[in-house]
């Protein structure tokens, strides 16, 4: 068996994958913040899920960097899951072309199975979520009259 088919092991402390790395996470944490900036959650999302389909680490640290700042904890796990969901796509459209049916007949399986149970679990969160009550007061401090009554 030896020869055929076996790939060589990489050194994975090897400069190259390193600074590519580097290289991505600037680009993709400086376009995620200006866009996030410009345009609010919907730019980070937007960079999220194109960041996503190429390299999904990247994007998710990009996002998760910004909750320091200016957006929302909400938006920046919307950006998660795109960049999730646009990997994922990604990876299987690769397959769709490059591979054999008995190969990506089942990883796109899995993906609609994850996709399911994720949309599932957003229901029953929804469901469970606990609206906040009327406030006694609006935003201009005066009495409510809806909730005074």
């Amino acid at each position: 068996m030896a020869g055929a088919g076996c790939a060589s092991a990489r050194n994975p402390f090897e400069l190259g994958p390193l600074l590519l790395f580097a290289l991505l996470f600037a680009i993709v944490s400086t376009a995620s913040a200006a866009l996030a900036a410009q345009l609010g959650s919907s730019g980070l999302l937007a960079s999220s899920a194109i960041a996503g389909t190429f390299k999904v680490d990247v994007s998710v640290l990009s996002a998760l960097r910004l909750v320091q700042h200016s957006v929302s904890i909400e938006a920046v796990g919307q950006a998660v899951l795109a960049a999730l969901a646009a990997n994922a796509i990604g990876r299987l459209s690769l397959a769709v072309f490059s591979s054999p049916v008995r190969f990506w007949l089942p990883l796109a399986g899995m993906i609609v199975i994850a996709a399911t149970a994720g949309l599932f679990c957003h229901a029953v969160a929804q469901a469970l979520t606990v609206p906040e009550p009327a406030s006694f007061f609006d935003a201009d401090q005066r009495p409510n009259p809806v909730v005074a009554l």
